[in-house]
């Protein structure tokens, strides 16, 4: 999302559950627990996390 210098703006993000999954016996599971997600301009420049609580989920892939 383009911003001007000091402008700030609400953004949504949807993330696709596999990325939080692993892969075994045929099917995706993401455990049930807390994830934290963290966006910037690098890996160095992050600004503070946000934690999302998420149910568990399996399903076939």
């Amino acid at each position: 999302v383009p911003l001007a210098a000091g402008a700030k703006q609400a953004v949504s993000l949807t993330i696709d559950p596999r990325l939080l999954a692993d892969w075994s016996n045929g099917g995706w599971t993401m455990p049930a627990g807390s994830y934290g997600f963290a966006l910037g301009t690098d890996a160095e420049h992050l600004a503070p996390a946000v934690t999302v609580t998420m149910a568990g989920k399996h399903w076939k892939g």
